[in-house]
This record gives structure tokens, C-alpha cells and sequence, in this order.
């Protein structure tokens, strides 16, 4: 096991024109320093830009308690929604910034097919700008963010149909340390339509013969949700008049190129608790090393849906971080699906 015992520490130098910084990785790595001029007001803007450094650089989540519940809720429930009979369809990713700033390169963070998982904890990568003869070393490790939920939840609102929503793209932090920062925007009402792949039809319960599309009755998803109307758009008939099908009709079209299914509202029935430590450098990682999980943890690779919560046994005086997940059965779903909502 790899426990780093390295350390990150940001130094701040206030100055008549802003304040000066530069930031330290162990005994010698300068990961990044430099100046920052600031007006109009100049001491207010001084602490925001230095709240948005923190954030940045130091391992450690957002520096203020940001109520999670509506995001991580809609997540789950989306992610349940999304799923073809076969695969999950949830592309979340994390955006993670070459050594020493931009540009940035997506690590696409990994799904189950047993379970369906939303929490403060997601698996990350970090690029940290050394690797000798290797290239770039850029090590996996767990990160805790508490502003997470949020992202993933703009992050799917790009799939789904919402004609109302008019908001930004992706989620950007404005520091302005608030429970809520932004509004949820995955809770519309049905039709609840999610954007799926063109390469198998037969994995959204439909297919096509010479001149329509059908749509086949009595599919269920993945996690045996059953399908409802979906949404399609025909290449050949501009311009864009997507229609809705049900299931056990069919459409005339020629060349499909969008596919939006639905599925009925999930039933949650809460099932059981899982608890075990997790070793999380926080948003960063200090040190070349990610600490080794010595406990199942559902946002990794290995865990299973028939764990249950063990002995937990840490010493006196050690800090111990314990995650906490609320698993919950599907009432009008597959008997042995869960989803595990972080607490």
C-alpha cells in the first residue's frame, strides 16, 4: 500500500496591486506561481480569486457545505432511465487540466450493469507533469467533491429532450458559496426522452424494415424498466419534426438519425445501507501515489451489488473518512438491480 506523505500548501502575498502566490508539492515540486493584479475593489475581488485558487489547487473539496440531495436524487434516477436492454448510457466524464494549467483532457469515468451509483466519490485522474522517460505520469485515484453531483447533473442534461431548458451547457462554479449554487435541471416531467446511440435499434426494443420503424412491446431496459413512447426524427423528412411512437405501432421513415426513449418512472423501495472507509486525497492528488481502497467501494471497478457493510476497524486518533450509501431495490424493476445513493 502507497500512502503519500506528501503536501500541498498554497502561500498568498498581498501587495497594493493584488497579492502574489505560489503553490508547493512536497519539499520540492513548484506545481504553479505568479501575480494577480486586481480592481476595481481590490480587497473584496482579492479573496474571491484567491477562494477560486483554493479550489484549484489544494486537495480538498469545495470550501463551503453545498446541499447535494436534489442533484444526486435526479442523477440517480436519470441513470436508471437511461440504460438500453443491454448497456448503461450514462457518459459522464472529468475534465482534467494538462500540468500547469490548460488544455484539458476527458477521462471518461467508468458504469456498472448490476447497479446504478451517484455520490460525492467518482474516479478521477490527475496529470502531474512528470514521468521521466515514461511520458506524463498520470495516476487514477478516488475523488471527493461536493460539487460532483452538480456537474454530472449538467452533464446529463445534454441528453435529454427538454425544449424548455435554455441554461448553460455544463456547470461552472461561481464561488459564491451557497447551499444551492444552481438550480437542478434533470426533475421535468414525463415525456422524460434520453438521447441514445443509432448502431443497434434492437437495443431500444425497436427495428427497422424497408420503410418504417417499430417499436416492440413488453422491452424493459437494463435494469428492467419498461420502455414507454419514444422520440424519433427521419434524416429524409426536413425539417427537423421528430415524432412520437408508441409501443406496438410503427412510423413510416426511411433513415433514422435520432433515437429518444423513455421508460416508466423508476420505483425506489430503500433496501439496505452500505458503510466502509474510503482513502480520498480529496479534489487532488498530493503526491505521485493514489492510497490503495482496502474496502468495496460502489464507484469502483469490483464491487458488487452483494456486499454487505463490514467490521470497520481504524486507531485511536487517526482521521477516518466513512462513505455512506443508501441502497435501494426497484419495485417495478429487476429484482437484483440497485442503485446506491450517497449520503
Amino acid at each position: 500500500m502507497h500512502e503519500s506523505n506528501q503536501f500541498r500548501i498554497l502561500a498568498v502575498s498581498l501587495s497594493t496591486e493584488g497579492f502574489g502566490y505560489a503553490v508547493m508539492e512536497g519539499n520540492n515540486t513548484l506545481v504553479d506561481y505568479g501575480n494577480k493584479v486586481v480592481h476595481p475593489d481590490k480587497n473584496a475581488h482579492s479573496l474571491t480569486h484567491i477562494d477560486e485558487m483554493i479550489v484549484r489547487y489544494l486537495p480538498e473539496d469545495a470550501p463551503c457545505w453545498i446541499d447535494g440531495r436534489q442533484y444526486l436524487d435526479q442523477n440517480l434516477m436519470y441513470q436508471l432511465r437511461a440504460a438500453t436492454i443491454t448497456q448503461p448510457n450514462v457518459r459522464l466524464y472529468d475534465s482534467i487540466p494538462f500540468f500547469g494549467g490548460e488544455p484539458y483532457f476527458n477521462f471518461n469515468i467508468p458504469v456498472d450493469t448490476n447497479y446504478v451509483e451517484c455520490s460525492f466519490y467518482h474516479l478521477s485522474q490527475i496529470d502531474k507533469g512528470y514521468g521521466g522517460g515514461a511520458g506524463l505520469y498520470i495516476p487514477l485515484f478516488l475523488k471527493m467533491d461536493d460539487l460532483w453531483p452538480i456537474t454530472a447533473n449538467y452533464q446529463l442534461n445534454q441528453n435529454l429532450f427538454d425544449t424548455n431548458y435554455s441554461g448553460p451547457a455544463e456547470f461552472t462554479w461561481a464561488v459564491n458559496l451557497v447551499p444551492n449554487p444552481v438550480p437542478a435541471v434533470l426533475g421535468i416531467s414525463d415525456p422524460y426522452w434520453i438521447s441514445q446511440g443509432l448502431g443497434d435499434l434492437t437495443a431500444l426494443g425497436a427495428y427497422a424494415d424497408t420503410d418504417n420503424l417499430h417499436l416492440e412491446t413488453g422491452k424493459n431496459n437494463l435494469f428492467g424498466l419498461s420502455f414507454a413512447a419514444a422520440l424519433i426524427n427521419d434524416g429524409n423528412a426536413p425539417p427537423y419534426s421528430p415524432l412520437s411512437v408508441a409501443p406496438g405501432s410503427s412510423v413510416s421513415m426511411t433513415d433514422v438519425d435520432c433515437f429518444y426513449s423513455q421508460t416508466v418512472d423508476p420505483v425506489l423501495r430503500l433496501s439496505n445501507y452500505y458503510f466502509a472507509p474510503v482513502l480520498s486525497p480529496g479534489t487532488s492528488l498530493p503526491g505521485p501515489f493514489a492510497p490503495n481502497q482496502m474496502y468495496p467501494i460502489p464507484c469502483l471497478a469490483g464491487f458488487n451489488s452483494t456486499n454487505q457493510t463490514g467490521a470497520i476497524i481504524t486507531s485511536v486518533g487517526t482521521p477516518t473518512l466513512i462513505g455512506g450509501w443508501a441502497k435501494f431495490a426497484l419495485q417495478n424493476g429487476s429484482p437484483n438491480k440497485y442503485a446506491y445513493l450517497g449520503q
